[in-house]
C-alpha cells in the first residue's frame, strides 16, 4: 500500500482539483494525473535519466503543446497599434456599500432591455457599459 500513498503525495505537490469543478471533471483529472505520475516513475525507472516531477509535468505540456513560429506571433502584434486595440475592462468603482458599479450596456438598451454590465471599453471616447457576450463584439462592430 505504500506505492499508492506515495503516489498521493506526488499528487498533492501540484493539486488541480478546484472546489468549483464539477465532479466527473475532477475524476478525469485525477486520472490524468494519475497516468502522468505513472508515466513519470516509469520514466525514471527506464531512461537512465532523473528528472523531477515539475520538470516531467512541463516536458509533457510542451510536448502537447503545438509550435508556433515568432513570425505568425509577430504578424498578429505588429498588424494593430496598441491605442487602437478595444479590449473590455472591468468597472472597479464602488459604490457607497462596497459593491462594484455597473454601467448600462449600451446594445442591449438600443434594442430595450435594461442590463447592467461589469464591463465597458477603455478605448471608446465615452466609456461606454458592454455585456461580454455577444455586445462588445456587436459594438465595435458597428463602428467600422
Amino acid at each position: 500500500m505504500s506505492g499508492i500513498d506515495l503516489q498521493d503525495q506526488m499528487q498533492s505537490y501540484y493539486p488541480s482539483h478546484r472546489k468549483t469543478i464539477r465532479w466527473y471533471k475532477k475524476v478525469g483529472l485525477h486520472i490524468c494525473e494519475m497516468m502522468l505520475h505513472n508515466s513519470y516513475m516509469l520514466y525514471n525507472k527506464y531512461s537512465g535519466q532523473k528528472m523531477s516531477l515539475l520538470d516531467y509535468r512541463e516536458s509533457v505540456i510542451e510536448a502537447l503543446l503545438p509550435d508556433i513560429p515568432d513570425s505568425a506571433i509577430q504578424n498578429q502584434t505588429s498588424g494593430k497599434e496598441p491605442s487602437t486595440q478595444h479590449l473590455p475592462s472591468k468597472c472597479e468603482a464602488r459604490s457607497e456599500n462596497n459593491r462594484r458599479q455597473r454601467k448600462r450596456c449600451r446594445c442591449c438598451s438600443k434594442r430595450g432591455v435594461r442590463k447592467d454590465a461589469m464591463y465597458f471599453c477603455k478605448s471608446c471616447p465615452d466609456l461606454p457599459g458592454l455585456c461580454l457576450e455577444p455586445c462588445f463584439k456587436e459594438f465595435h462592430e458597428n463602428l467600422k
